[in-house]
């Protein structure tokens, strides 16, 4: 959750990167959470369901370029955070934005087999990636939970464990005040540099509970 400290145009809003409303419930959390008085009107759909996935519900229309696909909407939230870490390229331009994560340094078959054998998601699974760079493609199996944020800094955590933070954070570019602001603290960063996930996961879950009781005042499908 933001802390407040590092708004910006990418993080000014008191939710998660991940927040699981509508449009219309995420209009009243805001009205609610920033006290802006205005008069709200939401004109609900009829038959959608908070299950409804690709292919049920009507057409996919793109809410982005860089997210063109139904598939890359799973995707943005694991690894956007890549935006501030050149070391990485995440697919970006290409066919399956999000979903690559490669570099020069990576052993694909290496780094592939290790985050399959862990074991710690069965929704998620690896394979060898080779383009311009080796590296990895991540594919979300889709009849378990995900965890899109977790799921991507588990990987991340994977990698600088192998290769090290300085591979990682003192590339050439990478900027860390907007790291920053993606994540709208400074507290994720310096936690996970630290390998301290768990401290920073417990973190989040704290927050998370405490904003799932106040989204659940807005919401307006089951």
């Amino acid at each position: 959750m933001p802390d407040g400290k590092h708004s910006s145009f990418v993080c000014d809003v008191p939710m998660p990167l991940v927040y699981a409303m509508t449009p219309g419930e995420t209009a009243r959390f805001l009205k609610r959470k920033l006290k802006i008085k205005i008069n709200l009107r939401i004109v609900e759909l009829r038959g959608w369901k908070r299950t409804a996935a690709r292919g049920n519900w009507g057409p996919w229309i793109s809410p982005s370029p860089g997210i063109r696909y139904w598939e890359t909407a799973w995707y943005y939230p694991t690894t956007v955070m890549f935006e501030a870490l050149p070391a990485i390229e995440y697919g970006r331009g290409g066919t399956e934005p999000f979903q690559i994560m490669s570099a020069p340094w990576i052993e694909a078959e290496k780094v592939s087999k290790h985050l399959n054998d862990l074991k710690a998601w069965r929704e998620l699974s690896f394979s060898p990636h080779f383009g311009k760079f080796p590296g990895i493609r991540m594919q979300f199996n889709r009849n378990g939970a995900i965890f899109p944020v977790t799921q991507g800094f588990a990987v991340l955590l994977v990698l600088q464990r192998m290769y090290g933070v300085e591979k990682i954070w003192n590339h050439p570019g990478t900027r860390e005040d907007f790291f920053d602001k993606l994540m709208g603290d400074d507290e994720t960063r310096l936690k996970f540099k630290a390998d301290d996930f768990d401290s920073m996961f417990c973190s989040w879950l704290n927050s998370q509970k405490k904003f799932e009781k106040e989204r659940e005042t807005v919401l307006i499908y089951k």
